[in-house]
């Protein structure tokens, strides 16, 4: 990393991808340090800036909060890359795991919802809704689906 090169904000939005509004919200949240200024006001990034986004864009595709890439980022302040991907690493993990557990929830969900087609086709009544209708009936457990706790009264 160099800190060679002056690039205006436009300048940087474009080669970063990031918007002119969201490198001053970064900047304000303490994501980027803050800028030289010409004398004229107008913000001056250099090379390090460029980089330091190219790795919280890179975050962020992991699926990498603000917060979280803020921590990160005093690993980046280090200079040391070992250490960056140390932590990296682990947040990346936690993250493999929870989307595994959302995989799961969702691949049983579809399950339920199948299941939930075809008991709507099973019983179709000529008046209200019975017993035997998949409205009512969890065909998995043919039985009426009964409020709980958190659903109003049983």
């Amino acid at each position: 990393m160099t800190s060679q090169g002056t690039h205006r904000i436009k300048d940087v939005a474009d080669r970063s991808g990031f918007s002119a509004a969201t490198l001053r919200y970064y900047e304000d949240i303490g994501l980027l340090p803050p800028p030289s200024r010409t004398t004229a006001g107008y913000r001056v990034y250099d090379d390090d800036t460029i980089d330091r986004l190219a790795f919280v864009a890179r975050a962020k595709q992991l699926g990498c909060s603000l917060d979280e890439i803020a921590q990160l980022s005093h690993a980046w302040d280090a200079g040391r890359c070992g250490p960056l991907q140390d932590q990296l690493r682990l947040l990346v993990a936690e993250k493999l795991t929870a989307a595994r557990r959302q995989i799961d929830d969702l691949t049983r969900l579809a399950a339920e919802l199948e299941m939930a087609m075809d008991g709507l086709d099973r019983h179709r009544p000529a008046g209200p809704c019975d017993d035997d209708c998949g409205c009512l009936v969890d065909p998995a457990m043919a039985a009426p689906v009964r409020l709980g706790r958190f659903g109003g009264t049983a």
